[in-house]
């Protein structure tokens, strides 16, 4: 496994081929805070995309999962400051987000493949 940290000025066209590259695939997002141990936010939801935006020198990045614009489940990071892409045999693994504050958001999937291999599904 390797990890390798995604430079802030990447970021936008980073998340937008991620989204195109795992939108559906069953992930779960995991909050890490050093006073409130692992918290899960959300457990095993159709991914639906990431984006990031930065304002006056302070970026935020919006995960947002389910089914449909109704069912949209989102949670957003604030003051983001480091974004890595974590690998396993060339396939996805996770994508961790750390806020300025230290607190780290795991974005991970329930199935790792690489994207190649997925290709021509039919999503449900």
């Amino acid at each position: 496994m390797s990890t390798r940290e995604i430079s802030r000025a990447d970021w936008p066209a980073f998340m937008d081929c991620f989204s195109r590259q795992h939108l559906g695939w069953l992930s779960t997002i995991e909050v890490l805070d050093s006073t409130l141990g692992a918290q899960t936010q959300v457990r095993e939801q159709p991914f639906a995309g990431i984006t990031a935006e930065t304002h006056g020198g302070h970026s935020s990045i919006a995960i947002l999962m389910g089914k449909g614009p109704d069912l949209h489940v989102g949670h957003l990071i604030r003051d983001a400051a480091h974004v890595r892409l974590k690998e396993s045999d060339g396939a996805h693994e996770a994508l961790q987000i750390e806020a300025g504050d230290g607190v780290t958001t795991l974005l991970t999937f329930r199935s790792v493949m690489p994207t190649e291999l997925v290709d021509g599904v039919v999503m449900q």
